[in-house]
Parts: structure tokens; C-alpha cells; sequence
């Protein structure tokens, strides 16, 4: 029996096996270090967020007692200078930051979409499965973690061009995000809509790649794994 060509769905960016996403500010010592923060253009309010928050931070009294030889010399919307020389400029996709330097590069979506899209990938789902998928949806999970989830998901799902009767009678591959909340509220839906679990893509780092890159390990039939389940209750 021929398998039906599938409909991938991935869903990117939340993902830490498929880039790095840090959200937490740094501090060291007396301000000697230079930093970069990169958010592509989806996320121009997180990295305005971010600039103010951290110069918040610098001015507030707790800092100023743990740190006290920090100061700021330069100030404004894309760059912080220490007296130190130290700084912090936020640039995006298509900005200039050639011959800045750094020594803590705080960047989203260093694994991207494409890559985790390659022909590669293709080649092995279709070893998988005996055919390439025939159309591929790539949807952003950067949720605000400041904000409810639910929501969040909803209008997540909302955008994802698929009527209700693909949502039941395609096959559909997902690429699951790596934060668990995400994931499982993700999984409750998709159940929902689908009327079974769906069938995930498992990636795992390809040895020896620097840049880390990830490849196709195995695809995980999540039903079937919920009707084995079922058997021993």
C-alpha cells in the first residue's frame, strides 16, 4: 500500500534543539563585556523590552551596591556604553554590527527554518514514510512568557491555513516546539482537532557540526504509542 504523501507542519521557534533562545539578562562583573542582541523582525518590541529592562537594571540600587564601578557613559535606543567600554546594542535582521565585537551574543533563532526544511530532512521523511511531504507550514512559537498560554496558542493555531476537514483527513507530520508547556498545550489541541495524536518528527544534532545543525532521527507515532498504552490499563 502506498503511503499519501504528507502535509508537514512545524512548529518553530520556541524549539532549544533547534536554536538557542535565551531570556535571561546577564550581568558581570564591573561591566567589562561587550554584548550584541539580535531578535529578527518579528521581534522588535522584545528587544526594545529588553533595552529598557536592562537599563532598569543598571540603574537600580541593588546593582549600583553589587556592582559599583559600573557606569553608563553613552545611552540610547540601540546602544549602552559603559565607562568601561563596555556595551550593548540591539540590532536585527539586515543590521551593520561588522567589527563590533562581543563577548556574549544573545541571539533567537539561530536555527532556522530552512534548516530544519533541508532536502535533506525531506529525504529521510520520505524514507520514512515512502513519499516527500506535499506542503510545509512553518509557524513561530515564540510565546510572551509574561502572558496566559492558552490564548497565546490559540491565535497561534488561527493562523495555520488548514480547514477543519485537513485538520481531520490529512496526514500531517508535526515538528513539536521543545518548551514542555508549549508542547502540551499544543498536543491537547491537535488532539482535538485531529481526533487522534499526530505523528511527531524527532531531530537529534548531527555530530561534529559547528555550528550545531540537526537532522531526521525517527518519526514518533504518538496514537500508537496512546492505543499500547490503552492495552495496559
Amino acid at each position: 500500500m502506498k503511503i499519501p504523501k504528507r502535509l508537514g507542519v512545524g512548529f518553530i521557534g520556541s524549539g532549544f534543539n533547534t536554536r538557542f533562545h535565551i531570556q535571561a539578562w546577564q550581568g558581570v562583573r564591573d561591566a567589562d563585556v561587550r554584548g550584541i542582541w539580535s531578535p529578527n523582525q518579528t521581534n522588535a518590541a522584545s528587544a526594545a523590552k529588553l533595552a529598557n529592562d536592562f537599563r532598569m537594571t543598571l540603574g537600580a540600587g541593588w546593582y549600583q551596591q553589587t556592582f559599583p564601578q559600573t557606569r553608563i557613559f553613552k545611552d540610547s535606543e540601540e546602544e549602552t556604553v559603559t565607562t568601561a567600554r563596555g556595551f550593548r546594542i540591539a540590532t536585527s535582521t539586515g543590521g551593520a554590527i561588522t567589527g563590533r565585537g562581543a563577548d556574549i551574543i544573545i541571539a533567537a533563532d539561530l536555527g532556522k527554518a530552512q534548516d530544519v526544511f533541508s532536502d535533506a530532512q525531506r529525504a529521510a521523511i520520505a524514507a520514512f514514510t515512502g513519499s516527500e511531504p506535499a506542503q510545509e507550514i512553518q509557524v513561530a512559537t515564540q510565546f510572551d512568557e509574561q502572558e496566559p498560554f492558552e490564548p497565546q496558542l490559540a491565535a497561534m493555531i488561527a493562523g495555520v491555513p488548514l480547514t477543519p476537514d485537513q485538520w481531520q483527513s490529512e496526514p500531517i507530520l508535526v515538528l513539536l516546539p521543545s518548551l514542555n508547556f508549549i508542547t502540551a498545550l499544543l498536543l491537547a489541541e491537535l488532539h482535538g482537532r485531529m481526533g487522534y495524536f499526530p505523528t511527531v518528527v524527532r531531530t537529534r544534532p548531527v555530530a561534529g557540526t559547528t555550528p550545531r545543525r540537526y537532522e531526521v532521527a525517527e518519526l514518533l507515532d504518538l496514537q500508537a504509542v496512546r492505543e499500547r498504552a490503552r492495552r495496559s490499563r
